[in-house]
């Protein structure tokens, strides 16, 4: 499934848990976005870090070529992306 995407965006605790799994975290080598208002940069080694303008960054990603853009998690970054018309699709 992983592979159908080539840039994950989530937040903060979701990077945190992906984070401490360590060599067997699934998003080792792709592109992370990482929306949060608290973390700091080198807290998020490897990924891009969004602290304002998620909904405008998240267009922008979109608008990229290449695969889909997988929202890994984050209740409260779903609603605020859906409520901008950025989510495709949802899966439960």
């Amino acid at each position: 499934l992983f592979a159908e995407f080539d840039t994950f965006v989530m937040g903060r605790r979701t990077w945190e848990a992906a984070a401490a799994m360590g060599p067997e975290n699934p998003l080792a080598g792709k592109r992370v976005v990482v929306v949060s208002r608290t973390l700091s940069a080198d807290a998020a080694p490897g990924a891009t870090l969004v602290r304002d303008g998620v909904v405008e960054a998240v267009a922008r990603l979109k608008a990229e070529e290449g695969k889909d853009v997988w929202l890994y998690g984050g209740g409260a970054l779903f609603r605020t992306l859906l409520d901008a018309g950025l989510v495709d699709t949802a899966e439960v």
